[in-house]
């Protein structure tokens, strides 16, 4: 669920994937989001894809 969650794919789209309920997913994406301390559906593919988060030293033109 998380991985079609991380690919872009809406909670309805990933509810009739797997044969649960919108519900279901929406409970069950707030408990990985608590578990991976993440804010939001970026950070969660950032996070399964293994990729640091962006730093302002990071962006391009920043001094750092």
């Amino acid at each position: 669920m998380a991985l079609l969650i991380a690919d872009g794919h809406s909670n309805r789209f990933a509810a009739a994937e797997l044969g649960v309920s919108v519900n279901t997913v929406g409970t069950h994406l707030r408990a990985v989001f608590t578990k991976l301390d993440v804010q939001s559906r970026v950070q969660l593919a950032n996070t399964l894809r293994g990729a640091e988060p962006a730093t302002m030293s990071d962006r391009p033109g920043s001094a750092g």
